[in-house]
């Protein structure tokens, strides 16, 4: 009888233990590309569900997949987040030491490039603001307007090797004179008597100027008064193959780079006014090519 109590209650431990165990780890779907994506979940437990082939991926015989492109932010290596905004951790070439207060800019005309010169166009634009990340789905029709986030989604990829990834950072002379509803409500606007259309961008923050604390502003758009008004910037990244149904595009944006090259900064010359400021203007464009690079590509099935 001894013998049964012992064990009785040995079984009782075991059950006890295991139950703490097991709730100690949030089980779920852990892909984020999947429909049930549980954010909270710790441990893939198998259970993610993926969207039925539409259509055209039927008819392409799974020959087509989801790309989606995740920008991550960061200043010659250290991160760039809402969470480090006002503190002052960033140093330019230029040795200006700086804070960030506000990030915002536009990217449209995405493509991905063949081989062979032709090329795939991914209709929609994305306003992306470091300081309201909002996750795009990656898996929904775009409508033109979509997109908003830090990352941006590419339906119906055919899957191979491309020459590279493209995208206009800004819009292109033709986008610019567009009407966008969304962009108006948000004061995304660039002021008429400096040539009209869109913010490309709004960089804003603070710097170290003989011990003070002073602002900068670096907006980027629109080239005024002088003789190449367009100033868009086109983006052009190699190295992306895809040979699955769903794959992420890792993108590093260095913000260090647009105070480097080819243009050394000096935020003591160039730190406001320069949206009517043609020579800022155009320097912006030349360093801006020099922002993006494709960090790496994850193949999922």
């Amino acid at each position: 009888m001894k013998t049964t109590k012992t064990l009785l209650i040995l079984s009782a431990t075991i059950a006890i233990s295991s139950f703490f165990t097991s709730c100690s780890t949030e089980k779920g779907c852990t892909d984020p590309l999947a429909i049930n994506f549980d954010k909270d979940a710790e441990k893939d437990d198998g259970s993610c569900i993926y969207p039925a082939p539409t259509n055209n991926d039927q008819n392409h015989d799974h020959a087509n997949g989801h790309v989606t492109l995740v920008f991550n932010h960061h200043f010659d290596g250290l991160p760039v987040t809402s969470s480090t905004f006002n503190d002052f951790r960033y140093v330019t070439a230029n040795n200006d030491t700086i804070s960030i207060t506000k990030l915002k800019y536009l990217l449209s005309g995405f493509k991905l490039f063949k081989t062979n010169g032709d090329s795939i166009e991914f209709h929609g634009y994305s306003l992306f603001d470091i300081a309201n990340p909002i996750p795009t789905d990656p898996h929904h029709r775009l409508k033109h307007d979509e997109g908003s986030g830090l990352t941006f989604p590419l339906h119906d990829v055919e899957k191979g090797a491309y020459a590279y990834l493209g995208f206009t950072f800004g819009f292109d002379s033709t986008d610019n004179l567009g009407n966008y509803s969304d962009l108006n409500v948000k004061n995304w606007n660039w002021p008429a008597g400096l040539g009209g259309g869109y913010h490309f961008m709004q960089f804003e923050g603070q710097y170290k100027n003989n011990g003070n604390d002073s602002t900068f502003a670096y907006h980027h758009g629109t080239a005024f008064n002088g003789p190449d008004k367009i100033n868009h910037i086109p983006i052009k990244l190699t190295g992306v193959a895809f040979n699955e149904d769903n794959a992420v595009v890792n993108i590093d944006v260095n913000l260090a780079d647009w105070f480097r090259s080819p243009y050394l900064w000096d935020l003591n010359t160039y730190h406001n006014m320069l949206m009517p400021n043609y020579t800022a203007q155009k320097m912006m464009q030349a360093n801006g090519h020099n922002v993006f690079s494709i960090n790496s590509v994850i193949q999922r099935r």
